[in-house]
């Protein structure tokens, strides 16, 4: 079988405003041996980053939400915290999806719908490649 990779600890911040997969991707993440920090927002992402006083090591944010497009979170996030790396979540994998996307984040789409085991590999790829900046 495949060998699933496991988390060290990190604190993994899921933005996501569909309540049932953001509960999927909390359980998915704790059970892998992540923490994991939830919101239903950009808004609310963007409080939580400001607020929490632990690190956080990933953003796990779907591309297309209420309020604003999740690349553009992500300049945000990165400006509150310059060492975060990101994963996107997308329905989407056509040209549509390319040109929300900001090149420096092609590599981190996650295409729905994803296996648990897809999902673990994609996170530690994501957070592997942070800690070699």
């Amino acid at each position: 079988g495949q060998i699933i990779p496991r988390g060290g600890g990190e604190t993994v911040l899921v933005v996501e405003d569909d309540p049932q997969l953001r509960t999927v991707l909390h359980r998915l993440l704790e059970r892998h041996g992540y923490v994991s920090l939830q919101a239903a927002t950009p808004s609310a992402a963007i409080e939580l980053c400001t607020a929490y006083a632990g690190p956080i090591d990933l953003v796990i944010s779907d591309v297309v939400m209420p309020e604003r497009y999740g690349p553009d979170l992500a300049k945000d996030v990165a400006k509150l915290r310059p060492s975060v790396a990101f994963l996107f979540i997308s329905g989407y994998t056509d040209a549509r999806l390319r040109q929300l996307m900001r090149s420096e984040y092609t590599e981190d789409i996650l295409e729905k719908p994803f296996s648990s085991a897809t999902l673990a590999q994609k996170v530690r790829e994501a957070l592997g490649d942070r800690q070699q900046n």
